[in-house]
């Protein structure tokens, strides 16, 4: 890795480099508890915008900001859920490739700087559960780890660059072959709020996104920016886009607008202000964005304890929109927006009695859970935290509009 590139990668926001979450981080200090199950999901690393700002100076994405460099160059194969082989078709990665910044560059991709942080993310995995925990063996085996990722390129290529830095050149044997990295189609997906085809989701999400002003105090920021931007006010600016262009800037050391920068901090409140509401957070609503996933959590625990499979490790590419749900229904989302490569890690233990108990690290720290702030939670207990949340997945699937299959 160049060091030009090292220098950024504690810098954005909940970012965190290998050696500081290691410093951070520590092996879970109960005798006679034994590592079953670490469920991983990581935001991807740093990408370009989604969209542009009117009324502001477009940036020059140059394309080779998102060309790989050679240690993050690392073989895979993109089978579906259903056991086809891939690629895939991405309805949601063509309308990004659809549309180009000035400099080449694409909407949504990852960058160099954000394969960078992916594998160094994966160099932390390394140091922790390989050469620390010693919970996986230093090379590859599709027996004890799963990949799945949103069928959209900067997370394959971020769950690739993670996957470069757990194993490096123990990654390919002539015994494991190629890692197979899983996708689903985006009308069924639930690594994300599926607000696209769940049309309890939608309802809500496009409520909200068109008029934001119903969001608790998002008015006046709005109005006070557009107002800056010599918009008019009946014109809704789109703040979490603008958030979203201003944190790309930041990472990439873009310079940011003269008008926005002194409001980034303001602009970033009203965003996860909006976000939360257009989830449903505190409402039924949020079952549909996040409760599949959280199903998924549990069955995975459950195939692990039934030995049902012999995972030991599972790594999900998702995004900022999946880790804010995910947070607010484990109770312990602060208001603050996911950074690039941000993680949330869900580990299960065992006791001599075979009990099962869960931990919850984000960002690599341990989070207090539940009513009595226990860093290590029963299994029934655990279930109960999240039954607010939960929906089944006949129910999910009723909900879906538009299914489509690859």
């Amino acid at each position: 890795m160049q060091g030009n590139d090292r220098k950024h990668l504690p810098r954005n926001g909940c970012f965190l480099s290998s050696d500081i979450r290691e410093e951070s981080m520590k092996t879970l200090d109960q005798p006679g508890m034994q590592l079953k199950l670490v469920l991983i999901f990581f935001r991807h690393g740093a990408r370009t915008p989604i969209r542009i700002t009117p009324g502001i100076e477009e940036a020059n994405w140059d394309k080779e900001m998102c060309v790989e460099e050679d240690h993050h160059k690392v073989e895979y194969e993109i089978f579906s859920l259903d056991g086809k082989s891939g690629p895939h078709h991405s309805p949601i990665e063509q309308s990004y490739q659809a549309n180009a910044f000035k400099g080449g560059a694409t909407r949504g991709q990852l960058t160099v700087l954000g394969m960078n942080q992916s594998y160094e993310l994966g160099t932390y995995f390394k140091k922790h559960y390989i050469e620390k925990c010693n919970f996986l063996s230093p090379e590859f085996s599709s027996n004890e780890l799963f990949m799945r990722s949103t069928n959209i390129n900067r997370n394959i290529k971020s769950l690739s660059c993670v996957l470069g830095g757990l194993y490096g050149d123990n990654l390919s044997t002539k015994q494991n072959g190629s890692p197979r990295i899983h996708v689903d189609h985006s009308s069924t997906e639930i690594l994300y709020p599926n607000y696209q085809h769940s049309k309890p989701l939608m309802d809500n999400f496009f409520k909200t996104i068109k008029n934001t002003d119903v969001v608790p105090g998002v008015r006046h920021v709005r109005l006070q920016i557009q107002e800056l931007l010599e918009q008019n006010e009946d014109v809704h600016l789109d703040l979490v886009s603008v958030r979203d262009g201003i944190s790309a800037r930041k990472v990439h050391d873009v310079p940011l607008s003269a008008v926005l920068e002194p409001l980034a901090s303001v602009i970033e409140k009203a965003a996860v202000g909006i976000m939360c509401h257009s989830l449903g957070k505190g409402t039924d609503t949020l079952q549909y964005a996040i409760g599949p996933l959280l199903q998924l959590i549990l069955s995975n625990i459950e195939r692990v304890t039934s030995q049902t499979c012999e995972d030991k490790m599972h790594l999900y590419a998702v995004h900022d929109t999946t880790l804010i749900p995910l947070l607010i229904a484990l109770g312990i989302f602060e208001d603050a927006w996911p950074g690039f490569c941000s993680d949330v890690i869900v580990e299960m233990y065992q006791d001599q009695n075979g009990d099962c108990f869960i931990r919850i690290l984000y960002l690599g720290k341990e989070k207090k859970l539940g009513p009595n702030n226990n860093t290590l939670l029963p299994m029934q207990e655990f279930k109960d935290l999240l039954s607010p949340c939960l929906i089944n997945k006949e129910e999910f699937e009723k909900s879906l509009i538009n299914v489509e299959t690859f």
